[in-house]
C-alpha cells in the first residue's frame, strides 16, 4: 500500500500552509505554538477569516 501523497495532495497541503502562513494572526500563532489559551476573541477572529475564505462551516450531530 503506498500511502505517499500524489502531487497533487502535495500541492494542497502547500497551499493550505502557504494560506495558513499569510493569514493566521501572529499573535494568534504564538499562543498556539506555545500552548497558550485562545481566549474567544482569538477564536471569533480566526472564524471570520477562515469564513471569509470559505472554510468554516458547522458541525451537525449524527
Amino acid at each position: 500500500m503506498d500511502l505517499a501523497f500524489t502531487p497533487e495532495e502535495q500541492k494542497f497541503r502547500e497551499d493550505i500552509r502557504d494560506w495558513v502562513r499569510d493569514h493566521l494572526p501572529q499573535d494568534i500563532a504564538h499562543k498556539v505554538h506555545n500552548a497558550l489559551r485562545l481566549s474567544r476573541d482569538d477564536m471569533q477572529r480566526w472564524a471570520r477569516i477562515l469564513g471569509k475564505k470559505g472554510w468554516l462551516g458547522y458541525g451537525w450531530p449524527k
